[in-house]
């Protein structure tokens, strides 16, 4: 349907144009990630022999944040009050599933996959995750090469579906009250990237490239993907044919386009999007750092680095009579001549003012220095710094909670398309441990939800005394379940409170196994030291223990029970406490 196709690629050419200045957004924050600062030429030619210093602010505030939002891996949970009774009946399971498939497809492409995830979100405040499903992979690659089909078949057998971090900038979403309603990318790669992805479809879209004789595989090309609710379209800018141009099948859009912090109130996508360093970009504080560090630094090596001492002499062309014989040296001058240090005032006091200035509407810009570990002094107490260090951690709520959401929805998407396939998956965890999940396990309505907890060890004993203070007593606040999924961070809680139980019940048995032994060591023992028990002889002389036809008491002629194995169903514990009376 060629009528189709260029409808669809002006529809794509109106979403790119809407978009310019977001783009130009994304760059400057780019840039400001980078270091790349954009009057750094026109200072090298104003000044001579300057020494351009730019400040590392921006990149030291991303990094930070990003290295708090992955302390930990996501914590993926099926929240219970906000889901259906068939959700929580299997809520153990497509927790574990979802942990799985988003572990192995993070091995795969070699990189955790919420790096760049809560990256993009810091950064461009936008999120932009494309789920793939490797059983359509191996279908594409067919016809390519045989180590490019045997590593898709391979990814198939690891993990039902893949999430693919994608840059905002090459992205352009189109969103209704409903949600997503279309997604189109463009992006620059090579011809050898096509082939190896789309096999045989490929061959069409490449045949008058391929004409050529001056054909490569690294040719440049530019790749372009769209999706709408119904369709499915891939195509290149340099082909004649499109590449993909079919039915997608599937009840959504397999991208996840979220956007982090911002609002949809206003008009404009570049104001719909509040990046963390967006304050320092539109206040400028950013460029002004780069020029105090350029000024003092070029100053301290103009000034600082010349004579140090002056010397006003009777004759121009004198010399100071210098005699280091002793220490420090002594400075012989004649009457009216003088010889004393050169008062030098290399940085002046007001740049260290503006410096201070710029610091401190920095941090009020972007985050807080304790919360990255920069100790407050000596004489602070640690209550303090606890405290600043959680209150520092405010700007990071909404980064995190709605990275969370985009997580979230990838792997209900995955989830959704399988239960829409009607096929089984398996994913892989630690040391090949497989988890299966069937198509029918998967409910209809499922929200679910994935918590980026700051997992430092200075909040872990807060948390436990919290969850300990919510559940303790006759009449708890909360169930066991509540905490560990909003205290303590803890999936699974079934799973836990099953090997809460298996402790347990080997410790009961462990017990019950040493009591036995005791008594049955003491049933002996006593029966040894009764006068002429079992002898026989007349006088009831006792035949000493250990003799021929006797038991020793350390080696009793019923031997005792197998030690009992952890896991082993445990016996009531008023059973296990009643110890045999002798």
């Amino acid at each position: 349907m060629p009528d189709e196709l260029t409808a669809v690629k002006e529809h794509a050419r109106e979403l790119e144009s809407a978009n310019t200045a977001r783009n130009t957004l994304f760059q400057d924050m780019e840039n400001m990630y980078f270091m790349t600062w954009a009057e750094e030429a026109r200072v090298k030619e104003q000044i001579k022999n300057v020494k351009l210093t730019k400040s590392p602010r921006p990149k030291n505030d991303i990094q930070g944040a990003i290295r708090l939002l992955i302390a930990s891996d996501p914590i993926f949970s099926v929240p219970h009050d906000i889901n259906s009774e068939q959700a929580n009946e299997k809520a153990n399971k497509l927790e574990r599933f979802a942990k799985a498939m988003w572990f192995s497809a993070g091995r795969i492409t070699g990189d955790p996959i919420h790096y760049d995830v809560v990256r993009s979100a810091l950064l461009f405040s936008e999120i932009h995750i494309a789920i793939t499903s490797t059983k359509d992979l191996v279908e594409w690659t067919k016809g390519a090469a045989p180590a490019v089909v045997e590593r898709a078949k391979r990814t198939a057998d690891t993990t039902p579906y893949l999430f693919d971090v994608w840059h905002p900038s090459l992205g352009y979403p189109e969103w209704s009250s409903l949600g997503l309603d279309a997604f189109y990318r463009k992006v620059k790669t090579t011809a050898g990237w096509v082939e190896d992805n789309w096999g045989k479809r490929a061959a069409k879209a490449l045949k008058k490239l391929k004409a050529d004789k001056n054909y490569s595989r690294y040719a440049p090309l530019t790749y372009n993907l769209f999706y709408d609710l119904k369709n499915s379209f891939i195509w290149l800018d340099e082909g004649e044919e499109a590449i993909l141009q079919e039915s997608h099948g599937l009840p959504f859009i397999p991208i996840v386009a979220q956007r982090v912090e911002g609002s949809r109130m206003f008009d404009e996508p570049e104001n719909q999007r509040e990046p963390f360093l967006r304050t320092l970009r539109d206040s400028k504080l950013w460029e002004r750092e780069n020029l105090l560090l350029t000024v003092l630094y070029t100053m301290i090596f103009a000034i600082g680095a010349n004579p140090m001492f002056i010397y006003k002499a009777l004759d121009p062309d004198g010399n100071p009579d210098v005699d280091y014989s002793t220490a420090g040296g002594v400075v012989k001058v004649r009457p009216g001549e003088t010889y004393e240090p050169l008062v030098k005032n290399v940085i002046d006091p007001s740049v260290l003012q503006g410096w201070n200035i710029a610091t401190d509407l920095g941090q009020q810009s972007t985050i807080q220095r304790q919360t990255l570990g920069e100790p407050l002094g000596g004489n602070a107490p640690y209550s303090m710094v606890a405290l600043l260090s959680q209150a520092g951690r405010l700007p990071l709520t909404v980064p995190q909670r709605k990275t969370g959401w985009g997580i979230g929805e990838a792997i209900e998407k995955a989830l959704r398309w399988m239960k829409h396939d009607k096929v089984a998956g398996r994913a892989y965890y630690a040391n090949d441990q497989e988890v299966e999940l069937l198509p029918e396990e998967v409910p209809d309505r499922l929200h679910m939800e994935a918590n980026l907890d700051i997992n430092l060890r200075r909040y872990r004993l807060q948390a436990a005394n919290a969850a300990n203070m919510l559940t303790m007593g006759d009449n708890p606040l909360v169930s066991q379940e509540w905490v560990r999924a909003n205290i303590l961070n803890i999936g699974q809680s079934a799973d836990m409170t099953r090997a809460i139980w298996d402790e347990k019940a080997a410790q009961i048995n462990f017990q019950k196994y040493v009591m036995d032994q005791m008594a049955q060591i003491a049933r002996l023992t006593q029966a040894a030291l009764q006068p002429g028990a079992g002898s026989g002889i007349p006088g009831g002389a006792a035949v000493p223990p250990g003799a021929p036809g006797q038991p020793s008491p350390m080696q009793p002629n019923i031997p005792p029970g197998p030690l009992p194995m952890p896991g082993e169903e445990a016996m009531p514990p008023m059973m296990a406490n009643q110890m045999p009376m002798e």
